[in-house]
């Protein structure tokens, strides 16, 4: 008999009738709250400018230390990752700050995943609804377009080429080294770390013994190249899809962009004689490559000399506790849950955490002895979920050209079509609501026993009726 956790459907059905988030709706009016705040944000990549920009709104006054050149002046990439995802929740922390309809301008819309084949057949799984997508933006130019923002508001110092060498927890004092080589320090009431998975701050508060962390380092590698437009500018794929080629040698993920390229990575086990076995020689590795990826190879011209000039990367996670420490010191984003690349959640999930402290800075009136510490208690537990939830998202993924996984998607979309008060699958549950994350993945284990005991008992598929009586008696348990 299957066992239904306490509460879980009275979650459920809150979570559908009513899209929410976590700490409020917000608009993009300003407020005075944090007027003689001083903070000092490290980093100035996406989440770092998007909270800077969160925290302007309501007043304060932020110095922003960036380790790299202007992304606006140099000739350099904005990180690791060319194309990234954003879902309504990244949406909605853009919103908050009057940018979304300008970042969306720039994006290329995603409504269903396309995996190809051994055969060369393509089966499509929709991620949505009609209307519902995943939306492939640029990263240099959404950093870009965030750091305008920053200097639109009028109350940032923005620090370029500005290393953080060391921060005095007690004081509030950060000591950095500029650009000219020389030492400074900055003093503000509160450190906000958004400097990324390798965080200095995250560091400073490890080696104070305040925080304890953990990195993982998953057995999967990863690299990128891009498949070119076609010899008359069009796309070489279908552009309203994420297509992916999973093959025992690895997995490809290719996203479209803007302009008629497409993004694509290529995910394979350090384990084993994989393709970039440090033994095997370059033509080696090309004619493994070809031999797996055929249809991939054809699309990138280069792919030779791409295969031996990318360097491949590892996969790694960061989980911490707690974030905070006092009113001092706060992590965001990557500094604080660095998270795998499974579920297009990580910059939506960095996004996301702008829009809760910026619901707490409401909720408690500026407080920040309040905000910091309610931040990171309720924080964590979605970061948290969301980082178990990609890593079966890979498994998954990686099993999207299975038939019984075929069967399984169509079966849960068919459940969301004859009773959406009842039921909303996983994928549209991350991405296209605001539903706190912990919650998310309790509901998810329940939706996954009543899958499998629909798939056992109904080896054909039943009537619409008898699916949906089914369905209620197993929600009744």
């Amino acid at each position: 008999m299957l066992s239904c956790p306490s509460g879980v459907w009275g979650v459920l059905r809150l979570l559908i009738l009513n899209i929410r988030g976590f700490g409020g709706l917000h608009t993009m009016e300003k407020t005075t709250l944090l007027q003689n705040h001083h903070f000092c944000v490290v980093g100035a990549g996406l989440v770092g400018c998007l909270t800077a920009l969160h925290l302007a709104r309501h007043g304060a006054h932020i110095t922003l230390v960036e380790k790299r050149p202007d992304l606006r002046r140099a000739d350099i990439s904005g990180g690791r990752s060319i194309a990234m995802s954003l879902s309504d929740r990244g949406f909605r922390a853009l919103a908050t700050v009057g940018l979304e309809d300008t970042v969306r301008a720039g994006t290329a819309p995603k409504t269903r995943r396309c995996v190809h084949l051994p055969d060369g057949s393509i089966g499509e799984q929709e991620y949505g609804r009609q209307g519902q997508a995943l939306w492939t933006v640029n990263r240099k130019t959404l950093n870009c377009v965030l750091l305008d923002g920053c200097v639109a508001t009028g109350q940032m110092d923005l620090r370029f080429e500005t290393l953080l060498e060391e921060v005095d927890l007690e004081a509030g004092v950060l000591r950095v080294t500029g650009p000219d080589g020389r030492s400074t320090e900055i003093n503000c009431n509160h450190v906000v770390g958004a400097d990324g998975m390798n965080s200095r701050v995250r560091g400073a508060l490890c080696a104070a013994g305040v925080m304890d962390e953990d990195i993982t380092t998953l057995d999967y590698r990863y690299f990128e190249m891009e498949i070119p437009p076609t010899a008359e500018g069009g796309f070489a794929l279908d552009p309203d899809g994420v297509h992916i080629w999973p093959r025992p040698e690895g997995l490809f993920v290719a996203l479209p962009n803007q302009g008629g390229t497409f993004t694509g990575t290529l995910f394979f086990a350090k384990a084993g004689d994989n393709l970039f076995y440090e033994g095997r020689s370059h033509e080696d590795r090309v004619r493994d490559f070809v031999a797996a990826f055929t249809e991939v190879a054809s699309l990138v011209p280069d792919h030779d000399a791409v295969i031996r000039k990318a360097p491949p990367s590892d996969i790694k996670a960061v989980r911490c506790h707690p974030w905070h420490l006092g009113e001092r010191v706060c992590l965001m984003g990557d500094a604080s849950h660095a998270i795998v690349p499974f579920f297009a959640m990580g910059m939506n999930t960095g996004f996301e955490d702008c829009t809760i402290l910026d619901g707490l800075i409401e909720e408690f009136a500026g407080d920040i002895s309040r905000i910091f510490p309610a931040f990171s208690e309720r924080r964590k537990p979605c970061t948290d979920a969301i980082l178990d939830l990609s890593l079966r998202n890979f498994v998954s993924i990686g099993r999207s050209a299975d038939p019984d996984y075929d069967r399984r998607w169509r079966l849960e979309r068919r459940l969301w079509d004859l009773m959406p008060e009842h039921w909303t699958p996983l994928y549209p549950m991350i991405h296209f609501g605001h539903w706190p994350l912990d919650e998310v993945i309790a509901v998810n284990a329940r939706q996954k026993e009543i899958l499998d005991a629909l798939l056992a008992e109904f080896p054909e598929p039943p009537s619409d009726a008898g699916l949906a009586a089914r369905v209620k008696s197993l929600l009744a348990v």
